[in-house]
């Protein structure tokens, strides 16, 4: 069950006690009512049977009445009186809430100069409406001049959700482009990095996805000292030691093409995230993102078999550093997938945080396919046949990967975004590995756009990121050609 204050499970957006807590609260409590007749009803059936004798023998058989005892009066309810203030409060909020659109912003400016009835569910509850109305509006969004304002006037009461209009803020400076701006605010959210975690890898996606390295460099730098101690993170924090790697060593790329990977800088940069660096590791995946080395790579190299003690569900093998018990075959597509990131890069325009973005899904797809962790119900009872090819994607287990991640309780957007924006890319990449043929990369492509329509719908709803949303709806066998635009 989540916390008042956190975001609500069904994706709106907003808090779970503004959003579904009341819808909720009034299931259980119906449902604790059902319980108790239901008790009620057992009780009578079993209680058991008095029986009614004659007034001549009844009289016998009972004790004599107790003598009477004055009792005190029973009190009467008195029902207690009202508290101006709640209704106040309420009244406000009901005036919020009952008000055209345009009015909105005019009521939260009023009730900001009212202290006593702009507490955090009315400061939040208010913003959160105005935040998302502007998503859908042609004027612009005025949440960073609230947002502002409140953290001005009322700085207690901006505290109190502070990440929430973080992140509401971090999409605004996207959607504005105001990179400066977005800078400043990675390094303000990565703050809380290690207390909301989930928050944080929502916005290191955004940021990988957009391509922003600076100000993803900038919030990997500061929040992984929080992540890599704190106490409310149970798994998962290499992921983030991983990012600030990554980070350091596209930054550096990107600065110095022709990097040494033994460089003492770039050494001492990346072990600030990952304190037992592989310095074999290090230069090969340098050698192999920049296109200085290409292994010639055969379909034999990738026929992994997993035991049967892999086909249960595991944590995602995003990177080489990461999880253990895989076959040779796994480790030799996580190598072959870096030569990819750097082909995303060079060849199609692609940034390097949302080529790894991709490779990431990708090579957790392959491998989760080749165990058997993505075949349906349905096709496991009518024996289907999934393709052979251990590179190249088929319709129907890419749509269950990638629908599992637009799931209510699992919505990444980015990752499923990535993964399909960068598809052609990855098909025009095994194609010049001699991997395979002009007609497999073609036909495979006319499947995945009718999958990219099969997601129109369960993409759109809950996204609030409006760059994001344009690209996906674009073709993915499209957008490879204008990748230098839209990353």
């Amino acid at each position: 069950m989540p916390g008042r204050n956190d975001q609500c499970p069904c994706g709106s957006g907003q808090k779970y006690k503004r959003c579904c807590l009341p819808k909720d609260r009034d299931a259980k409590d119906a449902q604790i009512k059902a319980d108790q007749l239901e008790r009620e009803v057992k009780a009578a059936a079993t209680a058991p049977v008095v029986p009614v004798l004659p007034k001549d023998q009844s009289s016998k058989l009972l004790s004599p009445p107790p003598k009477p005892v004055a009792t005190p009066a029973l009190k009467t309810a008195v029902k207690p009186p009202p508290d101006p203030h709640m209704e106040a409060i309420y009244a406000r909020w009901n005036e919020f809430e009952e008000a055209d659109e345009d009015l909105q912003p005019a009521l939260f400016l009023k009730t900001l100069d009212e202290p006593e009835l702009m507490d955090d569910e009315m400061a939040y509850g208010m913003l959160s409406a105005i935040y998302h109305n502007g998503l859908n509006s042609t004027e612009s969004n005025r949440i960073e001049e609230f947002v502002g304002l409140l953290r001005e006037r009322l700085p207690d009461v901006y505290a109190e959700s502070r990440k929430y209009y973080l992140q509401w803020l971090i999409l605004n400076a996207n959607a504005s482009h105001k990179p400066e701006r977005l800078l400043e605010l990675a390094g303000e959210i990565a703050e809380i990095g290690g207390e909301d975690v989930d928050i944080y890898s929502q916005v290191v996606h955004l940021l990988a996805y957009h391509g922003h390295l600076e100000a993803l460099s900038k919030a990997s730098r500061i929040a992984w000292p929080l992540i890599k101690v704190s106490k409310d993170i149970m798994w998962g924090q290499r992921e983030y030691a991983i990012w600030g790697a990554k980070c350091v060593l596209y930054q550096a790329l990107e600065r110095t093409p022709d990097l040494d990977g033994g460089d003492p800088q770039l050494i001492e940069q990346t072990m600030y995230f990952l304190d037992d660096l592989q310095l074999d590791w290090l230069k090969g995946y340098v050698d192999q993102t920049s296109g200085r080395a290409s292994r010639n790579w055969s379909l034999s190299d990738f026929d992994f078999k997993p035991s049967k003690k892999t086909k249960a569900k595991r944590t995602e093998v995003r990177d080489i550093h990461e999880a253990t018990n895989r076959s040779t075959g796994e480790d030799a597509l996580i190598e072959f997938s870096y030569e990819f990131v750097g082909y995303a890069h060079r060849h199609d325009g692609f940034s390097y945080t949302k080529a790894e973005l991709a490779r990431q899904n990708i090579v957790s797809y392959l491998i989760d396919r080749k165990a058997g962790r993505l075949e349906a119900k349905e096709s496991a009872k009518k024996k289907v046949k999934f393709p052979d090819h251990p590179l190249c994607p088929d319709r129907n287990t890419l749509s269950h990967f990638l629908t599992d991640r637009l799931s209510m309780l699992n919505f990444q957007s980015y990752d499923v975004a990535a993964c399909m924006e960068l598809m052609p890319s990855w098909l025009g990449f095994l194609e010049t590995r001699s991997l395979i043929e002009p007609t497999q990369r073609e036909s495979t492509m006319s499947d995945i756009v009718i999958l990219h329509t099969e997601l129109l719908s369960a993409f759109g709803p809950s996204n609030e990121d409006p760059v994001l949303a344009e690209n996906f709806r674009k073709r993915p066998d499209n957008v490879a050609r204008h990748a230098g635009q839209t990353s």
